[in-house]
């Protein structure tokens, strides 16, 4: 079964998975020697990626064996262009993407967001201390 290909840059994705868009610019065709690039950033890790040519629109594709080295978490990303002897460079877009932790991974992880860490952490606190008060009654 063919997959047609997003022409959008994904809001999130699983790491391990295989990633592929899309995108077309008139003002900077692929078939004329403009590149579209991508730079993801967050606290723990920097991604670079790098558009093929399909005719005149840029195509990222994220092999899954390269997806799976990315560390999980959100991250903020800018698109830009450059010629083909990087003499010109112009932003395109920017925006927010999630890298989701995949469950086939070789060691256990607390796959629970941090919010929903310290809330679980909390409750469990705040149900031992009430069952240590109504038993010393």
């Amino acid at each position: 079964m063919s997959r047609s290909i997003p022409t959008v840059e994904p809001a999130s994705f699983i790491a391990s998975d295989t990633v592929k868009w899309k995108i077309s610019l008139p003002d900077y065709p692929a078939s004329k020697g403009w590149t579209l690039k991508y730079a993801l950033i967050n606290a723990h890790a920097v991604i670079s990626l790098i558009s093929t040519t399909e005719g005149a629109s840029h195509v990222i594709d994220i092999h899954a064996n390269i997806s799976k080295t990315y560390t999980p978490g959100t991250y903020y990303w800018q698109s830009f262009v450059e010629n083909a002897n990087a003499t010109e460079r112009y932003s395109i877009s920017t925006g927010i993407m999630e890298i989701i932790t995949s469950y086939d991974t070789e060691t256990p992880k607390d796959v629970r967001s941090k919010v929903q860490q310290i809330y679980e952490a909390l409750e469990a606190t705040i149900q031992g201390r009430a069952e240590s008060a109504q038993l010393s009654r």
